[in-house]
């Protein structure tokens, strides 16, 4: 009976594996809640300090969750929803719905209490070898804010994220008053965050708004050279 019960229990977000690099190569890139408890998939703001949560306490990016996000209509708006499950679950929901972006799952907390999910994206080389810089940046700000408290600016005339640490004494006050939390465990930060919109193989193909989604892909032919080039 025991055997039978570990064979039926239901798999977390977090059972699942990643995405591997390989998928990662085949996709294109493309106000502030006072309640504390109130989770949202959005970037810390400019003026915020905030940290990361360090699965590995030890500062390795590597261990930050990774999964895919995929956008829905949910009664005709268009929402994300954070996937995690196998590879070829990966490879079907790409197919399935026609993009699909790999991201790591930073959960932060700002110096004020703030908890949110700023989904990073993967870096993927382009054919000219070369890694968009929005996304180069980000990572490194990823990096370093596992460890230190950080703030992240956009720079929009130059097209990078710029990152700046808090001095001492701002660090002083954040250790005194406890900071960071993490009051929420990061399974469920990530599903508060997307508002229960996560998919997984157990709830993929029962999901109303992924049923309601479904077509037929339209078979179209892209010539270069004489040759064809898509599938």
């Amino acid at each position: 009976m025991i055997q039978d019960a570990e064979k039926t229990k239901k798999k977390g977000l977090f059972d699942y594996p990643e995405p591997s690099e390989d998928f990662n190569q085949t996709v294109v890139e493309s106000s502030i809640d006072p309640h504390s408890a109130a989770v949202k998939v959005e970037r810390p703001t400019a003026t915020e300090y905030f940290r990361i949560y360090d699965r590995s306490e030890c500062g390795d990016i590597s261990k930050v969750r990774k999964g895919i996000i995929i956008e829905l209509p949910v009664k005709h708006v268009s929402t994300k929803f954070a996937c995690f499950g196998t590879e070829d679950f990966y490879l079907r929901v790409k197919q399935d719905i026609g993009k699909a972006t790999p991201v790591r799952f930073a959960y932060c907390e700002t110096g004020g209490g703030r908890m949110c999910i700023w989904p990073v994206k993967d870096p993927v080389v382009d054919k000219n070898g070369n890694v968009n810089s929005w996304t180069q940046t980000a990572n490194q700000i990823l990096q370093v804010g596992l460890t230190k408290w950080i703030r992240v600016i956009g720079n929009m005339q130059l097209g990078y994220y710029e990152g700046y640490t808090a001095d001492e004494e701002k660090v002083k006050t954040y250790i005194h008053s406890g900071r960071p939390k993490f009051n929420l465990d990061y399974e469920a930060a990530i599903k508060k965050a997307f508002d229960g919109f996560t998919l997984t193989p157990a709830n993929y193909e029962t999901d109303p708004h992924v049923r309601d989604f479904m077509g037929k892909k339209v078979d179209t032919d892209v010539i270069k050279n004489g040759n064809k080039i898509n599938n």
